[in-house]
């Protein structure tokens, strides 16, 4: 169905609608969250928000401690097997993204790499941590590699996640050689972000960024999420402008990711452990197939 003129003014009334209910969160905080996202996380003090801790100050670190080789190529050859099987893995509607359905159960040795990020996050949290989504998926090539306009394929444009800004992101590669042709995730610095918020250099994810691009690009701030299978990224996706790359030709880019949030008192769960939900995502694309 074409993309009429009624739904380009639908479209720039959603894209001012975001801006001015953000407006808040974008003069105080330098992103884009909620006002409670940002004010609750500072109230329960589950982050030390002055600490000199390096996600703290940065927004992403490389984990110290690099995935036991015999354990992450074990799990590399069940994530192989099962990746592609169309029972325990479903794609996303862009056809570029295929995710594995369960990844605990079909691969339980996941659960083997918390003590490589164990002391990581109890540095961080001030009452403890709990792991409440674990995803694994593969992405793939895309003609898009070519554009410097890209479209919309699998978080491959600038943006946050919408989440309190307690929140952090394990990346765990599952290749080797992960750079800027292979699909490494790029991130910006939380000063960079804030510099590109409140100047409004950034508006909105739907608007064209290749101002900002051009920017970045110059003065050399985009980080990427690089290394070889194994290694671990740790990340605030809430606080920092993120996005995914798109792989060369040829190339694709496997990923095992951890959703960690603040541990809560008084609740049924673990502390410091694995404590995953139903993934209402995979269930929702699944179901669509």
């Amino acid at each position: 169905m074409p993309y009429t003129f009624f739904d380009k003014i639908e479209n720039n009334i959603s894209i001012a609608g975001r801006v001015i209910k953000t407006l808040p969160s974008r003069f105080l905080f330098g992103n884009l969250q909620t006002l409670s996202n940002n004010i609750i996380p500072i109230i329960n003090k589950n982050v030390n928000f002055k600490s000199e801790n390096e996600i703290v100050q940065n927004g992403f670190k490389k984990n110290k401690l690099k995935c036991d080789y015999e354990l992450i190529e074990k799990i590399q050859k069940k994530y192989n097997l099962i990746i592609e099987d169309d029972k325990k893995s479903v794609l996303t509607s862009s056809k570029k993204k295929r995710m594995i359905i369960d990844p605990l159960k079909y691969i339980p040795e996941i659960k083997l790499l918390l003590p490589f990020v164990n002391s990581e996050l109890t540095d961080y949290y001030n009452n403890g941590f709990s792991i409440e989504q674990v995803r694994a998926w593969r992405i793939y090539s895309d003609d898009m590699y070519y554009y410097k306009k890209q479209n919309y394929i699998y978080s491959n444009i600038w943006h946050f996640d919408k989440f309190q800004v307690d929140k952090l992101n394990i990346f765990i590669l599952l290749n080797n050689n992960v750079n800027i042709e292979t699909g490494a995730t790029r991130i910006l610095d939380i000063k960079t972000t804030r510099d590109l918020i409140r100047s409004f250099k950034f508006i909105d994810t739907s608007t064209d960024k290749r101002k900002m691009d051009e920017l970045i690009i110059k003065k050399n701030k985009i980080n990427y999420l690089k290394g070889n299978l194994g290694d671990i990224w740790i990340f605030n996706a809430t606080k920092c402008l993120h996005a995914a790359s798109i792989p060369k030709p040829g190339s694709i880019r496997d990923i095992i990711q951890f959703e960690i949030y603040p541990y809560k008192f008084n609740s049924n769960l673990e502390k410091n452990n694995f404590n995953c939900k139903k993934d209402l995502y995979i269930k929702s694309i699944s179901n669509k197939v």
